[in-house]
């Protein structure tokens, strides 16, 4: 494969990717804890971090920075956030008290509403308000407590941002339902995840052969997602998403070195023996790494949650079917445009680029 193009490609999309990747900020995960007592108050606790908090607030950058060097983001929180999220109770609009937001961490704000349903309602409702309130596109992962030990965990976005659950008993098939959704979304928008699949079709030239790498792909990051969201396997979050990000860098730059060597097989182009190993081992070894990216958005929020098998079950679920279909769907169009004349060049160029985006997003995210 001739590598004289990928000089000027990588100083171009280096020139094109390294301010997006600082720059971009359209979706954001939240976490919400809503509960209720026998005589119908309650709180519904909110997790955002202060880039998501400003958004919503519909505040630059630079009034941004004002607002957190001087302190008044959580006022101006405080007076946004019965907006946020609506409560209702057997169909009726609970009246919100108020709500009053903290500093959680370096980078994060907790705010918490207050309400009043007046009497313990049969149904509760959740309205995610805040998921549809401005150009950011919201999600939370929702956790509804009340009295008795009764809990429910939901997921709220942009397109499903209500969810009304029984107080008396816990919907598990909408919890299910729920998460086998999320899933799907997430590696649907997950495109770090998907940039790294599309690394590892485009050295695999035959079904089998992708077959086999997506399959070590799935064992491994099923593993870590268990392991992350029951809290027995723990690593830094800034650590991991910057793992994911040179993973891809890696997994392209592999394949372009099996290219120069002659031995890459990618789709639509020659079979060749050999080479499956390294491949392999990459969709295996940061496998491990991915799933605990998936992990990290659900093992705050279900941490001691009753029933978080069904949500563990469901979410990955939801993220092996949307992996599925993504790679159905791809890997026909690559194997077709691998056997074009031009093919081969076209794989090489697709390569540069990814290793080009791996490491602009893994400086963009240690930096």
């Amino acid at each position: 494969m001739r590598t004289t193009f990928i000089t000027p490609i990588l100083a171009l999309l280096m020139a094109l990717l390294v301010p997006s990747t600082a720059s971009a900020h359209t979706r954001g995960e939240a976490k919400v804890k809503v509960t209720i007592d026998e005589e119908g108050k309650g709180e519904a606790l909110m997790q955002i971090s202060d880039e998501d908090a400003l958004d919503l607030l519909g505040r630059t950058v630079d009034e941004g920075a004002a607002l957190i060097k001087e302190g008044p983001i959580l006022e101006a929180v405080s007076a946004a956030a019965p907006a946020w999220i609506g409560i209702e109770g057997d169909g009726r609009a609970c009246r919100m008290l108020g709500a009053a937001g903290e500093r959680k961490g370096m980078k994060g704000l907790d705010v918490v509403a207050r309400f009043d349903c007046e009497g313990l309602p049969t149904r509760l409702a959740v309205d995610w308000r805040a998921g549809r309130a401005a150009a950011l596109d919201l999600s939370a992962i929702a956790v509804i407590g009340a009295p008795g030990g009764v809990s429910h965990s939901a997921v709220l976005t942009r397109a499903a941002g209500r969810v009304e659950v029984k107080v008396s008993e816990p919907a598990a098939l909408e919890t299910f339902g729920g998460f086998v959704w999320l899933g799907g979304e997430h590696i649907l928008v997950g495109w770090d995840h998907l940039a790294f699949l599309l690394a590892l079709m485009l050295s695999c030239g035959s079904w089998r052969r992708l077959v086999a790498i997506v399959s070590g792909f799935t064992v491994a990051h099923s593993v870590t997602l268990a392991l992350g969201v029951t809290g027995l396997l723990v690593a830094p979050g800034e650590v991991v998403e910057a793992v994911i990000a040179l993973s891809i860098a890696v997994a392209a730059a592999a394949a372009l070195v099996e290219a120069r060597r002659g031995r890459l097989s990618y789709p639509g182009g020659e079979v060749k023996d050999g080479g499956v190993w390294l491949p392999l081992g990459l969709c295996f070894g940061f496998g491990l790494v991915h799933g605990l990216g998936f992990a990290s958005m659900l093992a705050e929020a279900l941490d001691g949650v009753e029933g978080v098998v069904a949500p563990l079950l469901g979410f990955n679920l939801g993220v092996e079917l949307g992996q599925l279909a993504c790679v159905a769907l791809a890997f026909p169009v690559l194997t077709a445009l691998g056997r074009q004349r031009y093919g081969e060049r076209a794989i090489g160029v697709m390569l540069a680029g990814l290793v080009v985006l791996g490491v602009a997003v893994a400086i963009a995210r240690v930096v």
